[in-house]
């Protein structure tokens, strides 16, 4: 599995010029398909709106698309794809929805709003890297359970759910280089007496600054 550079969830933004409001969205896409169906729902959302430029990268075959949506030719989705290069993003999405101001604002004033509106929401997103990382359990007493989980986040893992019975079963993901860690970590602070059980690999979200 390949790391890469994505946001975890949608974000929006708005730029304004000249009575022009450009709403852009930024969202994580898995395929073409989920990337039309998006845009699809947005022209019935903003049905009254004059372009809805898109422009989106997905790592599956290194897939670049983007759409000047009737706007002057290489000043709208472009630009927005430029953005989502340069911060090195896969599998992303922007949609850039105008309303039309009633002043034209030129080739460099295009350029501008719909790198600038994408630049904003993606300002607003958390951006995460995706690592390839190991899904496990492990069954603990009660009295085990809040020593556990802390040692598990310091250990750098993630904490998906907990469950109740007659004991408690924990279930986590962990970066690949750090589950032997975990383990001896464990094996220290707990006298050996929790197993930690794989369940498979996974693509892990951890976040980043920028």
């Amino acid at each position: 599995m390949l790391s890469y550079r994505t946001i975890l969830e949608p974000a929006s933004a708005e730029y304004v010029d000249r009575r022009s409001r450009f709403l852009a969205t930024v969202l994580p896409v898995a395929d073409e398909a989920a990337a039309q169906a998006y845009l699809a729902g947005r022209r019935e959302q903003y049905w009254d709106a004059k372009h809805h430029v898109y422009a989106f990268r997905l790592l599956e075959n290194r897939l670049e698309r983007y759409s000047d949506d009737a706007e002057p030719h290489g000043t709208a989705g472009r630009p927005a794809l430029g953005i989502l290069a340069g911060r090195d993003l896969w599998n992303v999405m922007v949609v850039v929805t105008r309303y039309f101001g009633g002043t034209l604002l030129g080739t460099g004033g295009l350029v501008q709003a719909y790198a600038g509106s994408t630049r904003l929401a993606l300002d607003a997103a958390q951006l995460v890297e995706m690592r390839p990382g190991i899904s496990f359990f492990v069954d603990c007493d009660y009295s085990q359970y809040e020593l556990l989980r802390r040692i598990v986040a310091q250990c750098g893992g993630t904490q998906c759910e907990a469950d109740f019975t007659d004991r408690v079963r924990l279930r986590a993901t962990i970066e690949n280089n750090r589950f032997q860690t975990l383990q001896e970590t464990l094996r220290e602070q707990l006298s050996g007496t929790l197993t930690l059980q794989k369940t498979g690999e996974i693509l892990t979200p951890f976040q980043i600054n920028s």
